[in-house]
């Protein structure tokens, strides 16, 4: 758990540095969607770390992923977030959470500005 700690630490360091980062679509054979933005921050053997930015109404198709990830909102946002069985409305700057390997979950922005957050694949 500390190695996933110092991730996580890690990951609030350094939103202020993906400016600098190019984007690029990390769906993995699912088809590229229309207002949702990928940044590559790091990915390596070890860890997957992405920021995703929702313009207003982009939405997620149901996914899962091979790895434990956990969601980081770098924005507070209105949203239909499901995680397995979880729904949840809102999400609030740094209020992270965790979707576990191989359960299907999606994110869509109900909003009516952006939202973004940091996801972070331990692998």
């Amino acid at each position: 758990m500390t190695g996933r700690a110092a991730v996580v630490a890690l990951v609030l360091l350094v939103p202020s540095l993906v400016g600098a980062q190019s984007s690029v679509d990390l769906a993995k054979g699912r088809p590229a969607t229309a207002g949702i933005t990928r940044t590559t921050i790091k990915d390596d053997a070890k860890v997957a770390v992405t920021r995703v930015r929702f313009a207003p109404g982009a939405a997620e198709v149901p996914h899962t992923h091979p790895y434990d990830v956990m969601l980081i909102p770098v924005t507070s946002g209105t949203v239909d977030l499901q995680i397995g069985d979880k729904k949840i409305a809102s999400l609030k700057r740094g209020e992270v959470q965790f979707v576990p390997h191989d359960v299907t979950h999606f994110l869509a922005n109900t909003g009516k500005t952006a939202f973004e957050l940091i996801a972070v694949g331990v692998k």
